[in-house]
């Protein structure tokens, strides 16, 4: 095939054409050493993720604060690492965390509002209180947040599990925004917000992620937007099946049914046998939430009342 050459006169028009600038009004520069990516406006395995942490958390701050308490996931987003540092009030509680064996740090950030609302309700009071907006947390309230960050990183590392098997743990805590820059400035950080709602009060938690931090895992997080509708679905009946099996479920039987008239119940005394429809070697229910799944023999067991399963219903 011969080799197309441009003309003298071809050659002469794109100079003049670069010399005035005309003809290049709709050209774009691109920075080639940039960080910006294309992120889904949705992250379904995330956005799981941060569902299942938020009620975790939700049970265990409401125990550790005594109180009735509502906790959700707000939207994922995202925002240059730069951007979400300077946003920061000067008094934040900025924790950096690892999740092994995914390389670099990520942040569990605590505005001082959220620490001193909680901190309130702790000690019993209405969470309603004005926080410092500079200086530093005093002993007390350090190691308070890290009580609270140890919490939360134990229902995150749970919540974790059904995606991706990792062990998240805190590295350090930072007050100063310029000591928590955990990638450059221009990265992307995905940012998962926990909102705790707390007697008339919302205090928020920010998990950020740094983009290189989940790269590893990206595909399992955006399942659903790859074409893994299988795994994902996977994920999904296995977070359903450990959540089903932490669940409690009412278990009852009955032995047998006596009729007697209200002068023998009016009669009866400590000693007194009262003989049942059944005889032992009977098989009889055993009752799950109401509904019969088993049937079994009555007998004892170290000591204790028990029934031993013959068979499953169907």
């Amino acid at each position: 095939m011969a080799e197309k050459i441009l003309s003298q006169g071809e050659v002469d028009a794109l100079l003049q054409q670069s010399a005035t600038g005309n003809g290049l009004s709709g050209l774009q520069t691109y920075d080639l050493t940039s960080t910006r990516r294309v992120i889904p406006s949705r992250i379904l395995t995330l956005e799981m993720i941060g569902e299942q942490c938020a009620r975790y958390f939700q049970t265990a701050l409401g125990s550790a604060l005594t109180k009735e308490l509502e906790c959700t996931m707000g939207g994922v987003s995202t925002k240059t690492c730069g951007d979400l540092i300077a946003g920061l009030p000067l008094l934040s509680s900025i924790n950096i965390i690892t999740l092994e064996p995914l390389k670099g740090n990520a942040l569990v950030i605590l505005e001082g509002k959220t620490v001193y609302s909680l901190l309130h309700s702790f000690f019993g009071g209405s969470g309603r209180i004005h926080e410092r907006q500079d200086g530093d947390f005093t002993p007390i309230e350090q190691k308070f947040v890290q009580k609270i960050v140890t919490m939360l990183l134990g229902c995150l590392n749970k919540a974790w599990q059904t995606v991706h098997p990792v062990t998240v743990l805190l590295s350090r805590s930072e007050t100063n925004p310029k000591l928590a820059m955990v990638v450059p400035p221009t990265e992307l950080m995905i940012l998962v917000p926990l909102q705790v709602k707390l007697e008339g009060q919302t205090a928020q938690i920010m998990l950020g992620l740094p983009y290189p931090t989940v790269e590893p895992i990206w595909e399992k997080l955006c399942a659903l937007y790859q074409g893994q509708e299988k795994d994902t679905l996977k994920e999904w009946q296995e977070s359903l099946r450990m959540q089903l099996g932490d669940c409690k479920a009412a278990v009852w039987t009955d032995l047998g049914v006596a009729s007697l008239a209200i002068r023998q119940i009016a009669a009866l005394k400590p000693g007194d046998v009262v003989m049942l429809d059944r005889v032992r070697s009977d098989e009889i229910d055993l009752c799950v939430e109401g509904v019969v799944k088993f049937k079994g023999r009555p007998g004892a067991h170290r000591g204790n009342m028990a029934l031993e399963i013959t068979s499953i219903t169907a």
